[in-house]
């Protein structure tokens, strides 16, 4: 076999590998979505049942945390890598919900670290602080960063939303009219222990993952 034809054979391999990992990326970025769209209708009915595969035991404890939930959607999905510094190193998809609540607004996401190519499986449901949401309009923005402040500026973590407890938490009391909304405060010590405080929830015990989330 001569040079050429080998070297066209490895650029050939190259491409159709670089195509497979791009068509798996986009199979589970679009799988998440789909999951993501049917976790938000489920949780606006109170239905867990209908929630997608791993996302029933979170129904109710959304729901108790937040309130009462009376709007979700998807308001953008992306691909997280894991161990990033390690042989291990893994990507996964993602999808982030917007929720409008009793507690008033709030994001959630969504994690599909199952490792199946469009599996819909979810392994993970936690609030997302607002430095963290993906980029939405002022108002929204403002108002995001107002009801976390109220519900003490700590996004709640996997454990706190699988939960479900029998009481809802009550809605803050309304201000009066001419009182200024709160807004969160731009901490970046805050920012620091809240990602790796997700690290952690999301490592599930495991000592190398554990080890990253130290770095």
């Amino acid at each position: 076999m001569s040079g050429r034809w080998i070297l066209v054979c490895a650029v050939v391999s190259a491409a159709l590998t670089v195509g497979a990992v791009f068509w798996a990326l986009g199979k589970n970025e679009q799988a998440a979505g789909d999951a993501a769209t049917r976790f938000a209708t489920a949780l606006v009915d109170n239905d867990p049942a209908a929630a997608p595969k791993g996302a029933q035991e979170y129904i109710p404890g959304v729901r108790a945390y937040f309130g009462a939930v009376t709007g979700a959607r998807v308001i953008g999905t992306h691909n997280e890598r894991a161990d990033a510094n390690t042989e291990s190193s893994r990507t996964y998809p993602v999808a982030d919900l917007l929720l409008h609540s009793a507690r008033g607004p709030a994001v959630i996401e969504l994690a599909f670290d199952n490792g199946g190519i469009g599996s819909e499986k979810v392994t993970g449901v936690y609030e997302l602080a607002p430095d963290d949401v993906p980029k939405l309009p002022a108002r929204d923005g403002n108002q995001l960063a107002s009801a976390f402040a109220e519900r003490g500026g700590i996004p709640a973590g996997e454990d706190m939303l699988e939960q479900a407890t029998a009481s809802t938490p009550q809605p803050p009391a309304p201000r009066p009219a001419d009182a200024p909304p709160a807004r969160a405060k731009p901490n970046p010590r805050l920012r620091k222990a809240q990602s790796e405080l997700r690290c952690v929830q999301r490592a599930r015990g495991d000592v190398t993952k554990l080890l990253e989330c130290a770095r």
